[in-house]
């Protein structure tokens, strides 16, 4: 049995990468990949990993997430210290199988009160959601 048949999690932190890696369509059993603090200024590729889980992106040059609508399973997002400025640009988390749960955006310039309004609405299964650093992120039941 090969590597790429029995992994499940990879971390690619802090390499410089600029893109995604071409090889993440191979692993297929892929369920936790971080990627965080390097140079990406998109999320285009990673979809390729259809197990994904949990997906660390902090710490790159994003300004926007595409790419990752068709990740069913993925529950965890670390999207903090990128350049997203605006909600409309993580409108692709919403898709209509998306069991996001777990969403990290502190360190973006987001206005934490609109932005957390906002997306409650666009991503009603969010449990925990972090616009700051103080923000513990837990996210209230709706009314």
């Amino acid at each position: 049995v090969s590597v790429e048949d029995r992994l499940t999690s990879l971390d690619l932190s802090e390499n410089r990468l600029a893109t995604c890696p071409d090889t993440l369509g191979r692993l297929w059993r892929l369920t936790r990949l971080d990627v965080s603090r390097n140079k990406l200024a998109s999320s285009r590729g990673f979809d390729a990993a259809v197990a994904l889980q949990t997906l660390l992106l902090a710490g790159n040059r994003l300004r926007e997430v595409v790419g990752l609508a068709g990740l069913a399973d993925l529950c965890r997002l670390d999207l903090a210290a990128n350049s997203l400025s605006s909600v409309a640009s993580l409108r692709p988390l919403a898709a209509k199988k998306s069991r996001l749960c777990d969403l990290d955006l502190a360190g973006n310039p987001l206005d934490p009160a609109t932005a957390r309004l906002q997306l409650r609405a666009l991503l009603p299964r969010l449990r925990r959601l972090k616009l700051d650093d103080d923000d513990d992120g837990l996210v209230p039941p709706p009314d």
